[in-house]
């Protein structure tokens, strides 16, 4: 596949530069839309859809200063005096939910236009025009929290999640009452789990660090001469499954110190079906930190195109472990 679609997922954070424990959607969203308390959340939500689509439908595309990748949403269909956006754009007021389709790309390289069939025609395309590719989104905002959650499609190599993230805190999740919203990954347990049963463990690394140090004067002041940072890697010679607990039994045979000294275990493996191989720490949860590759979740055309409304689902279906990640 050309390019694979890929999905990553974010914990929105808001927090009051003081009294943190008061943030809230809610709060932010009134000042900055300058709204009275009496407007309802569902006026808050139906609002900040309305504008995310409103500042994207502009002249000119977005991008971040520096940047030649640029975000954007497809030019609306007008029907009489009406503005027909794109309707794969759904919120959801009831639920503060919103997802859709944008468009995203680069501009500034130099990129040619080539018929196959007639290569005398090719064209140089403009620096000022910018290739794109469709983008899905999910966002999630109740009202009531100061936590959201944001899912963003891009490509394997590609990501644009820095653009969109920087638009949403531009026109909507900053205030001089509240600090710069962070955005912090998450990674669904539940596919942890499914990479770690299809892997085989290969070598373990263990990792520690010491110092070498001099006790000097009466007083037993200690004074440090040098760090050092210790590998032991041991690797099975045939070529068999090993569990990480007969690759210990090895190391316990060999380190002296394994109690007085904190060790961590890094794992090198193998995945069983793609032999792709990997590394993690053992020892710490969070360090397999797998992307979620839409191929392996939904139905994937050859050139990496889907259905906007399958991504739809998918996300609804995986909201509730990712709220409890």
């Amino acid at each position: 596949m050309p390019l694979e679609p890929v999905l990553d997922i974010f914990n929105i954070r808001i927090s009051r530069r003081k009294n943190k424990k008061n943030s809230c959607f809610r709060e932010l969203l009134r000042l900055k839309f300058n709204k009275p308390e009496t407007f309802s959340d569902e006026e808050l939500f139906t609002l900040f859809t309305q504008e995310f689509i409103y500042n994207f439908d502009t002249e000119n595309c977005y991008q971040v200063k520096g940047s030649k990748k640029v975000l954007t949403i497809k030019p609306c269909d007008i029907d009489g005096n009406q503005k027909k956006f794109d309707p794969r754009f759904k919120p959801e007021i009831n639920s503060f939910t919103f997802s859709g389709v944008l468009h995203a790309g680069k501009f500034g390289e130099k990129t040619y236009i080539t018929p196959i069939k007639d290569k005398d025609k090719q064209e140089e395309i403009p620096e000022d025009v910018a290739l794109t590719k469709e983008l899905f989104f999910f966002i999630t905002i109740p009202m009531d929290s100061h936590k959201g959650i944001l899912m963003i499609q891009s490509y394997s190599g590609i990501s644009y999640y820095e653009h969109l993230t920087n638009y949403l805190n531009s026109y909507f999740f900053s205030n001089a009452e509240y600090c710069i919203t962070k955005y912090i990954p998450i990674y669904l347990d539940s596919l942890r789990d499914e990479i770690k049963n299809k892997i085989s463990t290969k070598s373990i690394t263990y990792l520690s660090k010491t110092e070498k140090s001099s006790t000097i004067g009466d007083n037993g002041e200690k004074i440090v001469l040098g760090e050092y940072e210790i590998s032991i890697n041991i690797r099975p010679i045939r070529e068999t499954v090993n569990s990480i607990e007969s690759i210990d039994e090895q190391f316990e045979t060999i380190v002296q110190d394994k109690d007085s000294r904190p060790w961590y275990r890094r794992v090198s493996a193998k995945n069983n079906e793609t032999g792709k191989r990997c590394s993690y720490l053992l020892d710490k949860a969070d360090s397999l930190k797998p992307r979620i590759l839409l191929s392996s979740e939904i139905n994937v055309n050859a050139d990496g195109t889907f259905k906007s409304n399958d991504l739809y689902l998918y996300c609804n279906k995986i909201l509730p472990e990712v709220k409890t990640s």
